[in-house]
């Protein structure tokens, strides 16, 4: 009887222990000054109006509409759009697909004509096939000219920013117009007769491109900019290697603006959040509680975002350097903060893989650009190879410094690459080659 009332005792103990801890587990930091700050300015730039992003998902509109008004619309249907929700027994409702990624469908909307001999003409096969036959590169470009010039009015507008509402997981813009329209632009390109004027265009465009690359929201946008940039630079390295100019320009490295990672990783941040808000189960909200703190979680994602930032405007060996020594960016916390907000903290932890590989795909463009400056003071018929290279100090040319370029060739093996080297982290792309 005893030993009952002993066990009973240390039971009724344990269980107050319990309680009172998971009582205490429920207390959260209060947001940081700097954290209010920036999840204000974050909100207040996507909630501002901006004719740039509008006329960005009105550009394929019918060639009778204007694209701005046709954005707004698509955009109040955006603002319009539900979120999923729970049915009772917790599991999440799905909404018709009428309701997601086709809120961005345009009717009757303008296409890419003449599609049978459109290609990437970025790439070496479409390249050769343009400039072997004439009339296809002006057909392509009589028959696609309104979305050509819509392409140039859209990178002209300034102060681009980025709309889409933070916390909308459900549909995100279609990127492939931009993608088209600048494969377009550069069609256009090959049209132009004179040599100077040749040279002015591209640079226009590659100018405005990069200046779109430093206004991008989030990290898709990003990578977008970066995929274009990169279709750019390429199709310079095409022009000149087939002699369609013999007096190329010399291309300047990313800027910091170009570079800076901390708008697309502060909507990233605060979306993430909005997400685990609009998912919450009522009765599974002590046990959330316990384990995820949403104030330390966003002051830790406002301290991680501001070491991105810093980081991604380094110059690309320093990026290196830092991300080999674990010491940059820094998401170490207290023993007893660690455990208040365990699965917060392990969120946080999983994220800075990602970061670092977005970080360098933007740092790799100061590769191709390293590269292609290189390529460029070369003869256009060139025949460069391994015994070419090692006549030739290329290794301080490396952004990177660790290495001199090399040959490699594509995955099909029928294109010949000269890149720059980067062990630590992967190039599937080839954003840090050139084709030979």
């Amino acid at each position: 009887m005893e030993t009952m009332k002993i066990l009973l005792k240390i039971s009724l103990f344990i269980i107050i222990l319990l309680i009172v801890l998971l009582g205490l587990l429920q207390i959260d930091d209060r947001l940081s000054p700097e954290t209010k700050a920036w999840m204000e300015k974050t909100q207040t730039a996507v909630n501002t109006d901006n004719d740039a992003y509008f006329y960005f998902l009105g550009l394929m509109a019918p060639e009778n509409q204007d694209p701005i008004d046709v954005g707004k619309a698509i955009h109040q249907q955006v603002l319009a759009q539900p979120l999923p929700t729970y049915n009772a027994d917790g599991s999440k409702k799905k909404l018709a697909s009428e309701e997601e990624y086709q809120v961005y469908n345009i009717d009757e909307g303008l296409k890419v004509r003449n599609k049978k001999n459109y290609c990437r003409v970025f790439e070496a096969g479409c390249f050769e096939r343009l400039i072997s036959d004439e009339s296809k590169t002006l057909e392509l470009v009589e028959n696609n000219h309104v979305l050509h010039q819509r392409y140039k009015k859209f990178l002209s507008l300034p102060d681009y920013q980025m709309m889409h509402p933070i916390g909308n997981f459900v549909s995100w813009p279609n990127y492939q117009s931009l993608i088209d329209s600048n494969n377009i632009s550069l069609i256009n390109l090959l049209a132009v007769e004179s040599q100077d004027q040749l040279n002015r265009q591209y640079a226009e465009l590659l100018d405005e491109t990069r200046l779109k690359l430093s206004q991008a929201g989030t990290i898709i946008e990003k990578m977008i900019y970066v995929a274009l940039v990169n279709h750019n630079l390429e199709f310079y390295n095409l022009i000149y290697k087939h002699d369609v100019i013999n007096q190329p320009i010399s291309l300047k490295s990313l800027s910091e603006e170009e570079k800076d990672m901390l708008h697309p990783m502060s909507y990233e941040s605060l979306t993430g959040t909005a997400m685990s808000n609009h998912f919450e189960f009522a009765w599974y909200e002590l046990v959330n509680k316990a384990f995820i703190k949403k104030n330390m979680i966003l002051n830790n994602y406002y301290e991680t975002t501001q070491q991105y930032s810093k980081l991604s405007k380094l110059p690309p060996h320093q990026q290196v350097t830092a991300k080999t020594s674990d010491g940059t960016i820094s998401n170490e916390v207290s023993f007893l903060d660690k455990y208040r907000n365990l699965s917060g903290w392990v969120l946080t932890q999983i994220a800075i893989p990602a970061y670092d590989d977005y970080m360098f795909r933007v740092s790799d463009l100061d590769a191709k650009i390293a590269v292609l400056n290189w390529r460029l003071q070369q003869p256009h018929d060139a025949d460069i190879n391994e015994e070419y290279l090692e006549q030739h100090d290329t290794a301080r040319l490396n952004p990177y410094k660790i290495g001199s370029f090399f040959i490699k060739k594509e995955e099909s093996g029928k294109q010949k690459l000269l890149c720059v080297p980067l062990e630590q982290h992967r190039d599937p792309r080839n954003v840090r080659c050139v084709q030979l």
